[in-house]
């Protein structure tokens, strides 16, 4: 049986020999997964951002998703990443938990491409070789065109003023990388030693 967690000398993660990353069962599986745990925080997250924040700025939730995301990125690839931000976008939009949730769908989407694009393209290493840093490359390459999504929405639909938008993205950029950077790159060091012990 081939322990596709510590490759052989000369072969490589299954995530990191395509940008879409790992897409065995177990990869799909363990996306489904971490989409749930994702899931289960947004709906406190997205709960606390309508109430402190209108639900206009999603500080709390940037938080939960993107480690959850990030987590994906790192340890599967593209394909979970995806799995992991487009089940919380259905479950959002049919609970009502905020104003904004039908436009998870291309936040969500745009974090996962934006962050993997560094991750493959960029960093090219997997979680065990990845520093702080690179982990942290990867969550500004995935929140770049997270805030992009936002902006036009802040600003025409909800007729927002500059300086208040400028100080949201401010904070939606340091919360959405500082943070979840570390918090992901441990985890998924974790899962990527759990799955070499089994």
């Amino acid at each position: 049986m081939t322990d596709y967690a510590t490759p052989a000398a000369g072969a490589e993660d299954p995530e990191r020999t395509s940008f879409l990353g790992n897409t065995r069962t177990s990869a799909i599986v363990a996306g489904v997964l971490l989409a749930l745990v994702m899931v289960a925080g947004e709906q406190i997250a997205e709960r606390v951002d309508t109430v402190v924040f209108a639900g206009i700025f999603p500080i709390f939730g940037i938080i939960v998703h993107l480690i959850c995301n990030l987590t994906a990125v790192f340890t599967y690839g593209l394909v979970a990443a995806l799995i992991v931000a487009n089940v919380n976008p259905i479950v959002a939009v049919a609970t009502a938990t905020g104003p904004l949730a039908p436009l998870w769908f291309f936040t969500n989407t745009a974090t996962s491409v934006g962050a993997r694009i560094v991750q493959y393209y960029m960093i090219r290493k997997g979680p065990r070789e990845m520093s702080y840093l690179d982990a942290l490359a990867a969550a500004f390459g995935g929140m770049i065109p997270n805030s992009a999504v936002m902006f036009p929405v802040q600003l025409l639909y909800f007729n927002l003023p500059w300086d208040k938008i400028l100080i949201a993205k401010v904070a939606e950029l340091a919360v959405g990388t500082f943070i979840p950077a570390g918090i992901a790159l441990k985890a998924s060091q974790a899962l990527k030693r759990t799955r070499a012990r089994a």
